[in-house]
């Protein structure tokens, strides 16, 4: 029935080849078109009601498209120089990944004419930010690659998540005025300190990863904090977290010896400190509302150890009720129960060679079981 819409014989290839290839995504309201180099023009989806667009490596494609029902765009895997013919007055989430690092200033001025997104995410696109200071509607906000020098043009009020990834050497010193920012990342961005958003206190979640040496102090100030990634940090202690209300921390990949100061952390309830050296566990004795626990044995290094809230409730515990929560993980073998047991009865404290047998005893009980 959109035969007599469409002007041009590619336009109808096109259509009837979209229509057949993807009908059932089509039925969805959504439509995703990979690797498709004959792809040359998509202004006939305008004719298919679908809310959700995604083009990645259609590097032939012209960019030029009007339709009032797509929210959401992604140009994944391709290098478009400009937007200036996409016409959507709806568009709430735009998500453009180039293949390779360009310099595409014209394209960013583009994006400021989509008066409702208030979703952006690009990564590989190196540009001036002015342009994005106008955008007030934008809540989530991704920059990753984009060689950014600093971000006095990303003072948006509206922002409560901001990802920042791999902009090395940015000046981050303007972040202390989104107060209202929830969610923040800053991975790989060669960080020497935290000082500039030790005044965000309604942060919930903070990834700083891979900033080697970074001072971590500031962290203290940001009480409402309940998910930490400091792995790959070069960090030897983590006594700066001690006041936070943490909940999820990773500390993987550091050198950090002790973890005594996670004792405060009254909270927590996931904790990731594998790939340290540490060389002491006792200190998750108080925490009896861990979900898991991952770490790496000094004495083991490649073997990781997985410990769930069941197993660390129970390390203690009279051997009837170690039973007990063993039956509910269907682990009816008799023999292994009684080693599960015998393991246990011969320890008396929260030692790292505990965590050791009762893991590998429950690898080798599953590798049994899979063989039956």
């Amino acid at each position: 029935m959109m035969h007599n819409i469409l002007t041009t014989n590619q336009e109808q290839s096109d259509y009837d080849r979209i229509i057949f290839k993807y009908a059932n995504q089509i039925s969805q309201k959504s439509l995703k078109i990979m690797n498709d180099k004959y792809l040359t023009n998509i202004n006939f989806v305008k004719f298919l009601n679908v809310h959700k667009l995604e083009l990645e490596n259609c590097k032939n494609l012209i960019p030029k498209l009007h339709s009032s029902t797509i929210t959401e765009l992604s140009i994944l895997q391709f290098n478009i120089q400009n937007i200036q013919d996409f016409e959507l007055e709806n568009l709430e989430v735009l998500t453009l990944i180039s293949k390779q690092f360009i310099n595409e200033q014209s394209l960013i001025n583009d994006i400021v004419k989509f008066k409702k997104l208030n979703e952006l995410n690009i990564r590989g696109y190196q540009f001036d930010t002015k342009p994005l200071s106008n955008m007030k509607s934008i809540t989530y906000l991704t920059l990753d690659t984009c060689q950014l020098q600093n971000t006095q043009d990303l003072m948006l009020k509206s922002l409560l998540e901001l990802y920042l990834d791999f902009n090395t050497g940015i000046d981050i010193t303007s972040l202390q005025h989104l107060n209202q920012l929830t969610n923040l990342s800053l991975n790989y961005c060669d960080l020497a300190n935290l000082d500039s958003i030790r005044s965000l206190i309604n942060l919930n979640q903070l990834d700083i990863s891979g900033n080697e040496n970074i001072d971590i102090t500031s962290i203290q100030y940001l009480t409402k904090l309940q998910t930490l990634s400091l792995a790959s940090c070069g960090l030897i202690a983590i006594d700066a977290l001690q006041p936070v209300n943490l909940v999820d921390l990773n500390i993987q990949q550091n050198h950090i010896v002790y973890i005594q100061p996670i004792i405060e952390l009254k909270l927590l309830s996931m904790l990731n400190a594998r790939y340290n050296t540490i060389i002491d566990i006792s200190d998750i004795q108080p925490h009896r509302n861990f979900n898991k626990f991952k770490i790496n044995a000094q004495q083991q290094p490649q073997k990781e150890i997985i410990i769930t809230a069941n197993i660390l409730r129970s390390i203690n515990k009279p051997i009837r009720q170690i039973r007990q929560i063993y039956n509910q993980y269907n682990l009816m073998n008799i023999t292994f129960r009684q080693k599960i047991a015998q393991c246990i009865s011969n320890c008396q404290e929260y030692q790292l060679k505990l965590f050791s047998q009762v893991s590998l005893l429950f690898q080798r009980q599953t590798a049994f079981e899979s063989d039956q």
